[in-house]
């Protein structure tokens, strides 16, 4: 008889998110991903968590009862023993139970950790760290986190935080950040960051053919942030897109 038995990762990402169905051997079987709405709420995202997870199990042709686990990398600090979302600043979810919360919906177990410690723990075990003691992790996406592996082992600190770099401050009286501080590291280098920087110089005409690819909310408009834009742009552009952003790289 075969195993059908399966896990399911949930990549929640500022700007999309993506439910995969694995074999027990972590091979993939099938996905379905959504674009993340900005600021929807606690309501609203969960929503859209258990659509997406429907979805991909219907293209993996899997039933719940088949699904040994669900695990969610989370893109902000959480509470992990009590299973909490403590606030996404780029999402509008705050103070979320959502461990329990989706177990009682689904009726499958979920576990909770940071995506960049996800990230840099999965790089440890098959990545580019494979082999490593000690591993520092930066994943520059919507915002800009880090995670830590120390003596081969995942450290989050005293408080879950410990790799959370995106909100320390690099620029006395920088731009504002999404947390409501100004001059974080996420306002001066995540992607975001630099899409605005984009849409502000189209807007002074120093990228007149990206400004056809922007779209009026600023992480839609990192499509246009591919190197052909760039080169085809002015001098001013490429300095200002490469110059604040790499000094903090």
């Amino acid at each position: 008889m075969a195993d059908n038995r399966a896990v399911i990762g949930f990549d929640m990402g500022g700007t999309k998110m993506l439910a995969s169905v694995f074999d027990r051997k972590f091979q993939q079987i099938a996905s379905a991903k959504t674009r993340t709405p900005p600021g929807a709420g606690n309501d609203e995202i969960f929503a859209v968590i258990v659509t997406i997870i429907q979805e991909a199990l219907t293209k993996a042709k899997r039933k719940s009862s088949e699904i040994i686990a669900v695990g969610i990398a989370v893109p902000g600090p959480i509470d992990r023993d009590n299973g909490r979302i403590i606030a996404l600043t780029n999402v509008g979810v705050k103070d979320f139970a959502l461990r329990d919360k989706l177990q009682s919906e689904i009726g499958i177990p979920v576990f909770l950790e940071n995506d960049v410690n996800a990230g840099t723990f999965g790089e440890y075990v098959a990545g580019a760290a494979a082999g490593s003691t000690n591993v520092v992790g930066v994943f520059p996406g919507t915002g800009v986190g880090g995670g830590l592996i120390i003596g081969g082992k995942l450290y989050r600190g005293r408080g879950g935080q410990a790799g959370e770099i995106g909100h320390l401050t690099v620029m006395v009286g920088g731009p504002m950040c999404g947390c409501g501080k100004y001059g974080c590291l996420e306002a001066v280098a995540s992607k975001t960051a630099i899409a605005k920087d984009l849409v502000h110089l189209a807007s002074m005409g120093a990228a007149p053919r990206s400004s056809k690819r922007l779209e009026p909310t600023y992480p839609g408009s990192r499509a246009a942030l591919s190197p052909s834009p760039l080169r085809r742009g002015s001098p001013r552009l490429r300095r200002s897109l490469t110059g604040r952003p790499g000094s903090w790289a």
